[in-house]
This record gives structure tokens, C-alpha cells and sequence, in this order.
């Protein structure tokens, strides 16, 4: 596969994943200020709701009423009115993404690595030499685990938002 395929690839998976996001809702349909987006969120979806006095509340849904929205999290549970939330997200992971991350990351990290040791490497050094392949196995590792970590990173959409 060619250099230049690869790149038409990219481009197009690019266009593809922006496209289908950008075509997904009507803005029109469901203006962001609207409470009935927060009341057709389901129980036990995760979300981030941001208050006025600036609080982060981070948890699933429990329930949610015309004038308040019930979030169960690891460090805090409650109830928020309706006239104190600011903001609120849904959140989700990235599906694939995370593999896809751990393998151009694993990728980015071997050649990188190959790239720093084996011009070193190549003067002679018995001490290099035991070296090369334990420095270029700990670069592909790192990058897979670093490329992985950006991938599953949880993808926050906007729900709803007022002043």
C-alpha cells in the first residue's frame, strides 16, 4: 500500500467521522436550551451537569422531573434544580478508538524509538547493542499505552445549556 493511498484513506475516514457527526441531529429539532433534552435522557446514563454557582456534579442519572434532575456519582449524590443547572453532558466512551489510538500510537512509538537508537547503535558500542532492543520494545509499548489512553478518553456531548 502506497503512501499516497494511505493518505486518501485517512482523509476520507476523517471526512467520514465528521460528516456522520455533523449530520446526526438538526440542530433546529433539539435547541440546546430546551429541558426536554434532559427529560428524554435515560436513568443510569452518565452525565456531567454543571450548576451556576459553578459545582461540577459527575454521575449517572436517577431521575429527572419538569423542575430537577437526580445524579448518583462515587464521591456525591443529589438533587439539582432545574433553575441552578448551567450545563449538562452526556458522556461516553470512543468504542474502537482506543485500539485504533494503541496501534498508531504502538506504531509512532516503534519508529520513533528505532529511530533514536539505531544510529547510536550502528557506531559499535557492545553496551548499545544490548540496549537497542529493549529501548525499541519500551518505545512501541509506551506509545501503544499513551495512543490507547487518547482513544478511550470519554467524549462529552452538550444536552443542555442556559444563562
Amino acid at each position: 500500500m502506497s503512501l499516497k493511498s494511505v493518505s486518501w484513506t485517512a482523509a476520507a475516514w476523517l471526512l467520514f467521522c465528521c460528516a456522520s457527526s455533523a449530520f446526526g441531529q438538526n440542530a433546529a429539532d433539539n435547541p440546546i436550551g430546551n429541558w426536554k433534552n434532559v427529560k428524554s435522557l435515560s436513568v443510569g446514563q452518565t452525565v456531567i451537569v454543571k450548576t451556576k454557582s459553578g459545582e461540577i456534579a459527575k454521575g449517572v442519572i436517577s431521575q429527572v422531573t419538569d423542575d430537577s434532575l437526580t445524579v448518583i456519582g462515587k464521591k456525591q449524590s443529589g438533587t439539582l434544580a432545574r433553575d441552578n443547572v448551567r450545563q449538562v453532558y452526556t458522556t461516553r466512551k470512543s468504542g474502537g478508538f482506543g485500539l485504533l489510538g494503541g496501534v498508531v500510537g504502538g506504531i509512532a512509538g516503534f519508529a520513533g524509538s528505532a529511530a533514536l537508537i539505531i544510529p547510536i547503535a550502528a557506531g559499535g558500542s557492545e553496551s548499545v547493542d544490548y540496549l537497542t532492543i529493549p529501548v525499541i520494545i519500551a518505545g512501541t509499548t509506551g506509545g501503544a499505552v499513551l495512543g490507547n489512553r487518547i482513544g478511550n478518553r470519554a467524549r462529552k456531548q452538550l444536552v443542555y445549556q442556559t444563562r
